[in-house]
């Protein structure tokens, strides 16, 4: 499946929580360690559309909402998600 593929390009950490479900936890890594790499997020945005999961699209657009607000479409991307 594509979302596999998508996960393993995620860093490890950020793997692991999708994979155990603590998905409050991943808004909290990026904005603990400064992730300034928005391919992340750009990913977890496709697995998040993939899997079709309430929770998940919730964790997505939190992260453009909260840690990527200063580019130009976060806003869109984290309304797309809510």
């Amino acid at each position: 499946m594509s979302k596999d593929i998508l996960i393993k390009r995620l860093l490890i950490e950020i793997q692991k929580m999708i994979t155990t479900d603590e998905l409050d936890d991943v808004l909290f890594y990026f904005l603990d360690n400064d992730i300034s790499d928005t391919r992340f997020a750009y990913h977890l945005s496709i697995i998040g559309n993939e899997i079709d999961s309430i929770e998940f699209c919730e964790m997505v657009g939190s992260i453009y909402h909260f840690h990527f607000n200063y580019i130009e479409e976060a806003y869109d991307l984290a309304y797309y998600h809510y």
